[in-house]
């Protein structure tokens, strides 16, 4: 097994970019490999940064890397995005999710963690680790009696900075337990939360929490939100910390965008089509663009954010 393991790690290193980068994206990662690359980590103690996105990885191989991982306290920015396979089979044989135990046994000196893509279900306990400041956990499809639990670790935090949980199913129930731990959390100043079904009981839950949290983005695009959820954002503006606002792909119209600017002159408001929408879409004004050009440009464009562009 020694020359099998030594010919892994010695392949891995090889596909490094960069001093500090290893990166495997697209490829397909075994048992094998995974036996190297968690060699490597353990006695390379320069590797900042793991790229494993798309790699299949099996149970018995995130197994090894695990292994891997917890030999190595300086790896930082680790990329799991649609890597892990076998879910069911990891869970049946172990009694519990994949990823449940195995937070605790990551790197303590991860401060990036990408897991977006990997259908995992409980995920409270990542939010855990170590030093973590990035967090990804979107389309997981966590539903909406996790947030509960991913409730409880966020109120204890003190290091995660960002956090995605788009496309995970919260809806209403979700959200309002989630909304509830952005006051007892001053380190969380980026969330994503689209594609959730949120509506508009979902916004204006949000609003009344954005006064007692630290948030300055906040992204809510594909939630089903019209101008009543708008208008209760509104109102919590002046008193919350946000600068940046994402509503594309909503039921807003002029009223609800008009309410938005008019709250926060500043607001950052990000009503752009997502970019695989048709060029018909019409395009926003950059940031250079003069305060009053960029506001008229809005409201121009607000009944558009959603609808389809029309027949020719």
């Amino acid at each position: 097994q020694e020359p099998a393991l030594a010919a892994a790690a010695e392949k891995m290193s090889c596909s490094s970019s960069a001093p500090h980068c290893l990166s495997r994206h697209s490829e397909l990662v075994g048992v094998s490999d995974a036996l190297g690359l968690a060699d490597l980590l353990g006695r390379d103690p320069s590797l900042r940064r793991l790229d494993l996105r798309e790699t299949n990885l099996s149970a018995e191989a995130l197994e090894a890397l695990v292994r891997g991982l917890e030999a190595n306290g300086r790896l930082a920015e680790l990329e799991l995005q649609c890597a892990i396979i076998d879910l069911a089979r990891a869970s049946d044989e172990r009694g519990r999710g994949v990823l449940r135990f195995e937070a605790a046994r990551l790197s303590p000196g991860l401060h990036e963690l990408d897991l977006s893509k990997n259908q995992l279900c409980e995920v409270s306990q990542l939010i855990q680790v170590g030093r973590l400041e990035r967090l990804d956990l979107s389309s997981n499809y966590i539903g909406a009696s996790a947030p509960r639990r991913l409730a409880a670790s966020l109120s204890t935090n003190r290091s995660l900075r960002s956090l995605d949980l788009s496309d995970n199913l919260l809806g209403y129930t979700g959200i309002f337990v989630l909304a509830a731990a952005l006051g007892h959390n001053d380190s969380l100043v980026e969330l994503a939360l689209d594609a959730n079904s949120l509506g508009d009981e979902g916004a204006t839950r949000l609003a009344a929490a954005l006064p007692d949290s630290a948030l300055k983005t906040l992204s809510l695009k594909h939630n089903l939100i019209s101008d009543l959820g708008a208008l209760h954002l509104a109102d919590a503006l002046p008193r919350s910390c946000l600068t940046h606002l994402a509503l594309a792909c909503n039921l807003l119209s002029q009223h609800g965008v008009a309410a938005l600017l008019s709250a926060n002159r500043d607001l950052n408001l990000d009503l752009a089509a997502h970019p695989a929408a048709p060029a018909a879409y019409p395009a926003l004004p950059s940031r250079t663009a003069s305060a009053a050009s960029r506001r008229r440009a809005l409201l121009a464009t607000a009944d558009n954010v959603l609808k389809p562009p029309e027949p020719r």
